[in-house]
């Protein structure tokens, strides 16, 4: 009997001040979550994350959540996103994860599915993948993890200002996936199956590589509704609802 079940969701974006998603997420963990086998997390867990130093009621409940799935044998695996790419071992072990790196090739009776949080995608916002390569140094993490926690908090405040001011003057296509990125993804995976979040655009496109090949699934964020994609009786399906 084939049992796979797998769920994929990101961009759940939690943070203190919007208590009904974190809420939502808890009972998508309690309910939906327990029915699976493999649940992936694909980055941008948080809205925020200065390290795993940092710990709050917040980040507490959420690796509670996910520890208790885990003793209920659900193999869970974390992905860190642009908002929370400090995410570190400390904290994936709290959550009974394992933590990935940037691309994970996960092989299914569907065939190899590449799994990326998305940001790497957006090849067109120069920018941005500046600001990606230096932070992702590790003598950069180093020395940024090594200051207070207040130091982080005021360098954390002024890069998303400086954000939000760019992102306001960047065109959508700018901040969407790069087509040659995801060929790229595509030829260099071997897969034919890609599933990624970041962009806040939930779709599932296909035929990519040609009719009837090259399919990928694009997580929504969590906002007004949740949003996850599940491979269960070898179907991939994209799937929301109403928060």
């Amino acid at each position: 009997m084939n049992r796979e079940h797998i769920l994929f969701i990101s961009d759940l974006h939690l943070e203190p001040r919007r208590p009904n998603i974190t809420a939502a997420v808890q009972e998508f963990l309690a309910t939906k979550g327990q029915e699976c086998e493999k649940l992936f997390l694909l980055g941008d867990i948080f809205e925020l994350w200065l390290g795993d130093d940092d710990s709050s009621e917040l980040s507490l409940a959420i690796a509670a959540a996910l520890r208790k799935l885990a003793s209920n044998g659900v193999q869970i695996f974390m992905m860190r996103g642009n908002r929370d790419f400090l995410i570190g071992d400390v904290y994936a072990n709290q959550c009974g994860a394992e933590l990935l790196g940037d691309t994970y090739q996960l092989e299914t009776s569907l065939g190899s599915i590449q799994l990326l949080h998305g940001d790497t995608l957006c090849t067109d916002d120069h920018d941005y993948q500046e600001f990606r390569t230096l932070t992702r140094e590790t003598n950069w993490q180093t020395e940024f993890l090594n200051q207070p926690l207040e130091a982080r908090r005021a360098f954390a405040a002024r890069a998303r200002a400086k954000s939000k001011e760019a992102t306001a003057e960047k065109s959508d296509l700018i901040m969407d996936v790069n087509n040659d990125a995801v060929l790229k993804i595509f030829k260099d995976s071997g897969s034919e199956l890609i599933i990624h979040g970041h962009t806040h655009r939930p779709a599932k496109h296909s035929n990519i590589l040609g009719p009837g090949t090259g399919t990928r699934v694009v997580l929504g964020d969590w906002d007004r509704k949740g949003w996850y994609a599940e491979i269960k009786n070898k179907n991939l399906t994209l799937s929301s609802f109403l928060i």
